[in-house]
């Protein structure tokens, strides 16, 4: 059996979500990990890609 991975932050809504979260000052990574059930690096890769964007 295969483990398949969901790519909750494939979707542009999702990671302007994200953004909207982190940039309020109210969630840290681990708020935002538990949150979104995904690790701390993947909101960490997915901040910076957010950074890269701008």
């Amino acid at each position: 059996m295969n483990k398949q991975y969901t790519h909750i932050f494939k979707d542009l809504s999702m990671l302007m979500e994200l953004k909207q979260k982190w940039e309020s000052g109210r969630y840290g990574v681990t708020e935002l990990s538990r949150h979104y059930g995904v690790s701390h690096s993947t909101i960490r890769r997915n901040l910076n890609k957010l950074e890269t964007l701008k």
